[in-house]
């Protein structure tokens, strides 16, 4: 059985890898643990003034995406011992690419997060986990982060915690 893990932050990979690992899955279980990072719309900034910045800033970016992914990798391998886990960075649109992903690896299964954004902040932030259950090829798992996670999530910016915190919030 192939599963996709589709992940964007450490707090939500948390509760994604707290599912995966007290659930039972065919001995010939293949995870596949994926970021994707959007790229920035080169035509918006003068490349002159940004040019050097949004380079800096995409690396950054990079780094951190290639960190999360293999912690979850790890922490699914821990978990699972025994079990196929690839971890893998893309750049491009976010739903665009775990379609393709989908696609063409032939995924059965797809565990992705999901905020709990509603009303206002879910139409203007939109919503990548309501798109995979409209438009996957196969079936969609979400997994809502418990009470501790989504506190935390109203009042910090995932993406701004250092790699440190990764390791103890996966470990949770």
């Amino acid at each position: 059985m192939k599963i996709l893990v589709p992940v964007e932050d450490v707090l939500f990979a948390s509760a994604i890898v707290n599912f995966i690992a007290q659930h039972q899955w065919p001995k010939a279980a293949e995870f596949q643990v994926m970021t994707v990072i959007e790229p920035f719309l080169l035509e918006e900034f003068p490349p002159v003034a940004f040019g050097q910045m949004m380079e800096s800033s995409t690396e950054y970016l990079l780094g951190e995406a290639h960190h999360v992914v293999e912690q979850v990798a790890e922490s699914i391998k821990s978990a699972l011992p025994g079990v196929s886990v690839t971890a893998s960075v893309l750049t491009g649109h976010v739903k665009e690419q775990i379609l393709t992903t989908a696609e063409q690896w032939g995924a059965e299964l797809i565990v992705a997060g999901s905020h709990g954004r509603s009303g206002f902040n879910r139409l203007v932030l939109g919503s990548v986990s309501l798109m995979l259950l409209c438009e996957s090829p196969c079936p969609v798992m979400l997994v809502r982060p418990d009470a501790k996670t989504a506190k935390i999530w109203e009042k910090v910016n995932p993406s701004a915690l250092p790699k440190e915190t990764i390791v103890d919030i996966l470990a949770d």
